[in-house]
This record gives C-alpha cells, sequence and structure tokens, in this order.
C-alpha cells in the first residue's frame, strides 16, 4: 500500500481523542503542533494507573498537570478531560457519548489493534457514536505502542520535531517507567526511512471508513511501497 500525503488546511477544524494523558502528543503531536487552534483535545481516562506504586489520586492529578502542560505547548482550540476509570474504558461504553462529531472534518483516534484494550475501545466507541450522529468526517487512526503493518498516510513533522520532544516531556510520570519519547521519535524517523527521507521525521495515520475498513489512499504521495518493508 502506497502511503499518501495527510493534508490538513488552515481552516479545517478537527478532534483528537487520547485514551490516556499522553496518547495525544505520541499519536498526534506533530499534527497537533503545526496546527495549532485547530483541535479539539479530549482525553477519556484520568489516567490513575500508570505507575501501580503511586496512590491513584495522586497518580490522577499529576497526570492532569502534565497534559494541561504539554496542551500549553501545543495550544489547540480546546481540552476536555472527561476522567472515565483508567484500564476500564471498555466497561465505559457511553465515554465519547458528549463529544459532537459533525462539527468537525478528520478525527484522529487511536489503532483499533493496539496494544492496549482502552485504545480499542475508544476507536471502537468513537466510530460507533459517529455513525449514530451520521458524522461525515474523515477518521483516521493513529500509530501508538504497536506499529501499523502498512499505514496509509504520512504528516511530516521535522520542522517540529524538537517541540514534540518537548510536548512528551511534560510527562514524567510515564517516562519514569518507559521511554516512550525515544521510542517514538525512533518510529517517527523509521517512517521518513521508509519514504526514503532519511533526514526527516513524520508521523503515521490509517484512513478508515466508519465500519473500520481501510480507505486506499487517492493520490499516493511516498516514494516508496511500505508493504516492501
Amino acid at each position: 500500500m502506497i502511503l499518501d500525503l495527510l493534508s490538513i488546511a488552515e481552516d479545517e477544524r478537527f478532534v483528537v481523542l487520547a485514551p490516556h494523558p499522553d496518547d495525544e502528543s505520541l499519536g498526534t503531536g506533530g499534527v497537533l503542533l503545526r496546527h495549532p487552534g485547530q483541535a479539539d483535545v479530549y482525553v477519556i481516562s484520568d489516567g490513575g494507573l500508570a505507575d501501580p506504586a503511586v496512590p491513584s489520586d495522586q497518580m490522577v492529578a499529576q497526570r492532569r498537570a502534565e497534559f494541561e502542560c504539554a496542551m500549553e505547548l501545543a495550544r489547540p482550540a480546546s481540552i476536555h478531560w472527561l476522567g472515565f476509570p483508567d484500564a476500564h474504558l471498555s466497561e465505559c461504553p457511553h465515554c465519547v457519548d458528549a463529544i459532537d462529531f459533525t462539527q468537525y472534518t478528520k478525527a484522529f483516534l487511536p489503532w483499533t489493534e493496539s496494544l492496549h484494550p482502552d485504545h480499542v475501545a475508544v476507536a471502537q466507541f468513537s466510530l460507533a457514536r459517529m455513525k449514530q450522529q451520521g458524522a461525515q468526517c474523515e477518521v483516521f487512526l493513529y500509530e501508538l505502542q504497536a506499529p501499523f503493518r502498512c499505514p496509509t498516510h504520512f504528516f511530516e513533522i521535522t520542522e517540529v520535531l524538537e517541540a514534540k520532544r518537548e510536548l512528551i516531556s511534560c510527562y514524567q510520570s510515564t517516562l519514569a517507567l518507559y521511554p516512550q519519547d525515544e521510542v517514538t521519535l525512533a518510529l517517527n524517523k523509521f517512517r521518513s526511512c521508509q519514504r526514503e527521507e532519511p533526514d526527516q521525521w513524520c508521523e503515521c495515520f490509517l484512513h478508515v471508513d466508519l465500519d473500520g475498513t481501510i480507505v486506499p489512499p487517492a493520490t499516493p504521495g511516498a516514494k516508496m511501497d511500505v508493504a516492501q518493508w
């Protein structure tokens, strides 16, 4: 499958859904930084179980502060903290009901085959809610934890690379447990290398319809078929 360029016009309004605080920066940090003032960012869970060694209420407070710190740098149009229980989103089918998807041209969701059940739940519930609302927005799944086998779109982030690194660095609670910054930026680098652009970095996405079926790109913009890798 050939990668196509993900293009966002200056007058578009889009939404980013993060199952946990930091998912938005890891998966779509470059998109947010290159399009300030255009996104509504929703964090669905309270992130309270990130570190079992830390009391949940303390963890929630820390992760919310970290999210707000990151969003001060990204400067989206709005941020929303929904506060559903971490690691239990599959039990909360109404966790995205407050979101009006009809007002957006694009929606960015976690990958439906991600390794975390919260990610899968948010994506599935969001797609179902969009169908109920009759939303017409394009849906792009973002790459997180598990890499796509064959992404459909790329978004070049070289000019905001250091700013994305700074976004991720806001989340010291999770960086203390796992080098999310190194892993994420290495993946962004690898994706550009797949495009034969070794001096660049890019985020990758999977374009799907409301049934979760992959939508092939219409105007291929890559130099390489990533299915060969």
